[in-house]
């Protein structure tokens, strides 16, 4: 069952007496939570400053769950499963799948770029080889950081916004192969 689901922009521990109390101040957020005898409709309640005291003995351990980028792509696929069935938009975990997907696949993306630089950028200018690497790996982050929010918000598809600087990066390399091929 559903009980409740809790964004915050920020947040603190606060240190208390008790070994078995956690006590966090959650700041700036939103709390949903199911209305009474209808569970898949939810109100919401906005908040500036909200206080939750967590009290280890008597096992609310099990209500903390991870965070999508602390899940397997196993965990976070049961959490979308799970989500969906209470009609709640999962797109931040369909992100984060497929952001790892899309990260194991940088290094052929860098390779392919970074090929055709290497063949031609003489061996004298060091220096601006390592500030060409640079300038690409900062825009693929860039670029891989606004895919993911816009994907996120809904504006792309979570494959295509989060593939784009592979795409980007790898169409790059390809061009400047072929034009190094075609010399």
């Amino acid at each position: 069952e559903f009980r409740r689901v809790l964004f915050r922009s920020e947040g603190k521990v606060i240190p208390a007496k008790d070994k078995n109390i956690i006590k966090l101040k959650l700041i700036d957020g939103s709390l949903d939570e199911p209305k009474p005898n209808k569970s898949n409709e939810f109100y919401q309640l906005k908040f500036k400053t909200y206080y939750i005291t967590l009290n280890l003995r008597e096992g609310q351990t099990d209500s903390i769950q991870k965070k999508g980028s602390d899940m397997t792509i196993s965990e976070a696929r049961k959490e979308i499963k799970r989500l969906k069935k209470y009609n709640i938009n999962p797109i931040n975990l369909i992100v984060e799948i497929n952001k790892r997907i899309v990260l194991s696949f940088a290094n052929l993306a860098f390779i392919l770029i970074g090929l055709p630089l290497a063949i031609k950028t003489k061996k004298s200018s060091k220096s601006a080889g390592f500030g060409v690497s640079l300038a690409i790996i900062v825009f693929y982050y860039v670029i891989l950081a606004g895919g993911s929010a816009l994907a996120a918000k809904g504006v792309f598809a979570p494959a295509f916004g989060v593939w784009l600087p592979n795409i980007i990066t790898m169409g790059a390399g390809l061009i400047l192969l072929y034009r190094i091929i075609e010399r």
